[in-house]
């Protein structure tokens, strides 16, 4: 049944929409076979020769479509900015339709770009990311008092660190509900599990605390540990 409403949604797009190509993205786009009637969802890019990127969520008689249309030259551009979001889709995708080579050619070059790993951080930024998280640990240790927006902080201060980890150790940032799958440093897993694992509303903010910096130390010890200071000169804009 869901492979039918799959097939006949797959030839109405391309009928409609004349793409360069469809591609099935996300855990479905990873199965060594395509298991339609195991989906919950279907993700997919459809590449259009459009003037901008839209987005449509639909129901088809219970089957769910997340579908894309992203414009031929920002598939080019995500390629040339090397858009961690775009990269890490794509890499593991699979074709359900392409009219000519082009798509063949741009998603091996995605390939090709996601293995060899995200940019390199110079020094520059690599003190930037230690000031930056050492800060934000501050600021998350100084509202320990007010459990709320204590609370509030430290969710925000784990996702920067991941995020801070996956880029000091060159590799491309995962969408959100795949973040923690993605990392392979098993002792860092731990430690996060450890910190969720006692994270309930007896649990001391001082023993969150102490967990907060292990998680700190451990992501930037590697690359010169916390930096509490920054001497006067280039400094990125990021008060927004």
């Amino acid at each position: 049944m869901k492979n039918n409403l799959f097939n006949k949604k797959i030839s109405e797009i391309v009928e409609k929409e004349k793409p360069y190509g469809i591609i099935l993205v996300g855990s479905l786009a990873r199965m060594s076979e395509l298991e339609i009637d195991k989906a919950r969802d279907i993700d997919i890019f459809v590449i259009v020769d459009k003037a901008e990127f839209q987005r449509e969520v639909i129901n088809v008689e219970g089957l769910e479509f997340d579908i894309s249309y992203m414009p031929l030259n920002l598939l080019q551009l995500s390629m040339t900015k090397r858009i961690s979001s775009v990269i890490c889709v794509l890499a593991k995708s699979k074709v359900l339709y392409k009219s000519n080579d082009t798509l063949k050619e741009y998603l091996d070059k995605i390939k090709t770009i996601y293995e060899e790993g995200s940019f390199t951080l110079d020094d520059y930024n690599i003190n930037y990311t230690r000031f930056k998280l050492t800060q934000s640990y501050l600021t998350v240790k100084s509202r320990r008092e007010d459990r709320v927006n204590f609370e509030f902080l430290s969710g925000i201060f784990i996702k920067e660190l991941l995020n801070s980890y996956f880029k000091l150790n060159k590799i491309w940032i995962p969408p959100d509900k795949r973040m923690l799958k993605s990392i392979e440093d098993r002792k860092l897993i731990d430690m996060i599990e450890k910190y969720y694992s006692g994270n309930d509303k007896d649990t001391h903010a001082e023993d969150k605390l102490d967990k907060l910096e292990s998680i700190l130390n451990h992501v930037i010890e590697p690359f010169g540990g916390t930096l509490l200071l920054w001497e006067k000169g280039e400094y990125p804009f990021d008060f927004i």
